[in-house]
């Protein structure tokens, strides 16, 4: 029996950073012919002073 770890949660302070990690990891794993699985990864934004605001989750789909 194999067990796989396939699931990844990273946090980041800024949209931007996530986008570029995003993208960063998307090549490094290229090299090992893996890939995102585009149904599942996606960068939810969270943020408490937006929530404060009355502003709902922004979420964005690779």
């Amino acid at each position: 029996m194999f067990r796989y770890c396939d699931d990844l949660v990273i946090c980041c302070q800024y949209d931007s950073y996530a986008i570029r990690i995003h993208k960063g990891l998307g090549n490094r794993i290229t090299t090992f012919g893996l890939k995102f699985n585009e149904e599942k990864t996606r960068i939810i934004s969270f943020s408490r002073e937006k929530q404060n605001r009355g502003i709902s989750k922004e979420v964005s789909i690779f």
